[in-house]
């Protein structure tokens, strides 16, 4: 929400939509990358992001990117205090689009439940209208969403077959 939010121009909700429904989607459909190059197209990481494909040398370069933020007086963000999401109406949109992959059979009962509990995270649970929200609002409503979700037994075969396989289960 916050990075949909950051990368809309204007603020407008229609241009917070439109990133978040890329984000949404990319989630949703449990896309995956198959290398460093690929993360940061999906956007899971920032394009400035360091990628060392030597495995021995990768310990290195971390510790020598840590100390040198740390030399440079690095200090981290300020706590966001004021995230817009979109509440309802941004909800239903997503949830709207999540459908038509189910009813394409693109995915499954379950994906289609998980997209829709991602959905109502992102856009700021159940608020009756777009407003602005405190980061610890939103850090609560996912630790919620995921503790809940953590006690359902198909969450759990996913995470069981994802660790032992490397491949994710559409159950």
């Amino acid at each position: 929400a916050a990075l949909a939010a950051a990368k809309a121009p204007n603020g407008f909700d229609s241009e917070i939509q439109s990133a978040l429904q890329r984000i949404f989607e990319t989630v949703a459909m449990a896309r995956v990358s198959g290398s460093a190059s690929e993360a940061k197209s999906l956007g899971f990481l920032p394009s400035s992001a360091t990628v060392v494909m030597n495995a021995d040398r990768r310990f290195h370069v971390a510790k020598a990117n840590a100390l040198a933020l740390f030399e440079s007086g690095y200090s981290p963000p300020p706590v966001a205090n004021a995230i817009k999401v979109l509440g309802r109406g941004g909800f239903a949109s997503l949830k709207a689009a999540v459908y038509q992959y189910l009813a394409g059979k693109f995915v499954s009962e379950y994906d289609y439940f998980l997209a829709t509990e991602f959905a109502r995270v992102l856009t700021g649970g159940d608020l009756v209208a777009s407003t602005e929200v405190h980061e610890d609002y939103l850090i609560e409503l996912e630790r919620e969403t995921f503790m809940r979700l953590l006690s359902q037994q198909k969450t759990q075969d996913r995470i069981t077959h994802i660790l032992t396989t490397n491949k994710p289960l559409r159950n």
